[in-house]
Order: C-alpha cells, then sequence, then structure tokens
C-alpha cells in the first residue's frame, strides 16, 4: 500500500517482508524530503512493524536510514 502527500511524494509505504515470514508486515515512513540537482529524495527513511493492523508499532526499529548527499555518476 502506497501513501502519497499532497504534492505527491511518497510518504509511507506497508509491505509484508515474505523472506522473513507472511507475518513479517512493515510500514517504511519517507520524510524530509530534499532536492538533490532536481531529484527529491527522502532523507530519513525508517521501517516500522506493523503486526497488529496498520498503525506501526512504537518499537523496535526495524531499519532506520539518513542520507546526506546523492550524486550522479556516470559510467
Amino acid at each position: 500500500m502506497f501513501y502519497f502527500d499532497e504534492q505527491g511524494l511518497l510518504t509511507r509505504l506497508d509491505y509484508t517482508a515474505e523472506v522473513v515470514g507472511g507475518w513479517a508486515h512493515a510500514a517504511h515512513l519517507c520524510e524530509a524530503y530534499r532536492d538533490f540537482g532536481g531529484l527529491k529524495a527522502a532523507t530519513k527513511r525508517r521501517i516500522w512493524p506493523t503486526l497488529f493492523g496498520d498503525r506501526p508499532m512504537p518499537f523496535p526499529n526495524l531499519v532506520a536510514l539518513d542520507i546526506d548527499e546523492i550524486r550522479r555518476i556516470s559510467l
């Protein structure tokens, strides 16, 4: 399930991590969007379990990702 804000930016993605098991439901939250040379990207991403319904649990934080820089590279 995808959730977008008024600007069309992804704010949340809910999914099941099938490699873990059919019970492994999670909410991937995307925040703190910044512009990197014309590319808008969420610089703060957190993944929380949603084992009981669709509300993220307050713990444990499964993944915490903070992005400081995005650069285009030429191959």
